[in-house]
Order: structure tokens, then sequence, then C-alpha cells
């Protein structure tokens, strides 16, 4: 398997259900500004950011470096 970066997993996973940055921000319960650093790779999520990851998008919080 590739070694794909960790947000762009999350851009895949997005893009895969064919949901806008707004509408998986709000499917995962933060605000948009946050998902979309997330998904540049400027910031990491936290713990329930992570479990939302994981819960909605199957990516695992293994795959997310540590805070």
């Amino acid at each position: 398997m590739q070694n794909i970066p960790w947000y762009e997993r999350i851009k895949q996973a997005r893009l895969s259900r064919c949901l806008s940055q707004q509408a998986a921000a709000a499917l995962l319960e933060v605000d948009e500004k946050t998902y979309q650093r997330w998904e540049a790779g400027k910031h990491l999520p936290n713990f329930a950011g992570r479990r939302a990851l994981r819960d909605h998008f199957g990516i695992s919080p293994d795959l997310i470096p540590p805070l």
C-alpha cells in the first residue's frame, strides 16, 4: 500500500463520499476551518476529532501523528 499522508487520507475519504469540506465538518461536528486545516495537514485532530474520523471515515487514529 502506498504511504499516503494522513491528511490526504482525510481528503480522499471526503471525496469518496461526495462531501464538501463544509458537509464533512458538519458530519464530524467540527468547525469548517478546523476541518480545512486537518485536510491541509496544518493542524492535528484532537482525541475527539480522531474518534470522529475513525467513526465516520474509517481512518485509524494510528495513522495520524501523535499530538
